[in-house]
């Protein structure tokens, strides 16, 4: 497993550190960039953020040098844009959030003033709402909720217009349904459970038109999935136990199918211990204390599957101990067991 993983993505950063040699020789602009941006992609995936972080910042460069030599070399930009949102992507998975919106608020930029430039862009434009993503997403992990709310907000404007434009385009159907979950969750955290419900079920309309039109895409399922526990847990804040409990057993019901389709591939399996805390949380709150002991149950044991195949996740050792106090907790108050 994470043996041959590793010895695949040291595989993959020798071919990319090939590619950069060969490119750097030849002098190719495109080649040095595009190579740069392979390695980093491959060592951020593989965990390795500082080194990441290197060869981004080696490609913003070279894109910074391409523009300032070539200002009206709309390509250039266009890859500069990319650099600083790589490299924001990396402050903030590092945690270094300040260092992470100055990037993305560079990438923004850069795709405000294509867009200008060529409204009819439509790749463009879709660039341009993911930067409002990508500021808002920032914005919300500082807890400025009104400025994450308005940045998602602007993205879900683009996207509408993209979708009205063209409603065949599943890829834009797909990101105004992200977008709804987006601004709902920022209605959430602020308390206006009604709007934020309101948000929940646009984007879980329109990933159920998605998953009706191709039941095969898994992406698609798990986002309805997703779009399900969304609604219900609004609802369970708004003690409306009925309806959470139908939304929470919904999504269980897509990620069982899931990681019944495919029982290696763990995120399923973690998205799917994370349902049985929801709907165990639901049972509780109804006083079904049987039943919500025995979806903690089931959510434990996947934990506990998972935790064995690495222990070294700690992500997955949180959800483990976090699936043990539920179980724990419950049984105090169970008779009989």
């Amino acid at each position: 497993g994470s043996g041959r993983k590793s010895q695949e993505t040291r595989c993959a950063a020798a071919m990319a550190r090939e590619a950069i040699t060969l490119f750097d020789a030849a002098a190719d602009p495109q080649g040095k960039i595009d190579a740069r941006d392979q390695l980093g992609d491959v060592l951020q995936r593989s965990g390795d953020s500082a080194e990441a972080l290197g060869a981004y910042r080696e490609f913003h460069d070279i894109a910074s040098r391409l523009v300032r030599d070539a200002p009206d070399n709309t390509d250039w930009q266009r890859e500069l844009s990319v650099a600083h949102n790589k490299v924001g992507g990396v402050h903030q998975a590092q945690g270094q959030l300040v260092a992470a919106l100055a990037e993305y608020q560079a990438y923004q930029r850069i795709m405000q003033t294509l867009v200008a430039r060529e409204p009819d862009n439509t790749e463009w434009q879709r660039d341009l709402a993911v930067s409002h993503y990508c500021v808002g997403g920032v914005y919300e992990a500082q807890g400025r909720l009104a400025e994450a709310l308005a940045e998602y907000q602007a993205g879900q404007d683009i996207l509408q217009t993209l979708v009205a434009r063209d409603p065949d385009n599943t890829d834009w159907q797909r990101d105004l349904a992200v977008s709804h979950n987006k601004v709902g969750g920022v209605y959430q955290a602020q308390g206006q459970l009604a709007e934020a419900l309101a948000e929940y079920q646009a984007g879980q309309g329109i990933m159920r038109t998605l998953v009706a039109r191709d039941p095969d895409n898994t992406g698609w399922q798990r986002d309805l999935a997703v779009s399900h526990n969304c609604a219900g847990g609004v609802y369970e804040a708004q003690g409306r136990l009925g309806e959470a409990l139908a939304e929470n057993q919904a999504g269980q019901g897509i990620m069982q199918a899931l990681a019944a389709r495919d029982p290696d591939n763990t995120d399923w399996q973690h998205d799917l211990a994370l349902s049985h805390s929801w709907v165990g949380s639901v049972y509780q709150a109804r006083g079904q204390l049987v039943e919500a002991l025995a979806d903690y149950q089931a959510g434990q044991g996947i934990m506990q599957t998972l935790v064995a195949r690495d222990p070294s996740n700690a992500q997955w050792q949180d959800g483990l101990a976090v699936a043990r106090q539920s179980v724990d907790d419950l049984r105090s108050q169970v008779p009989g067991v």
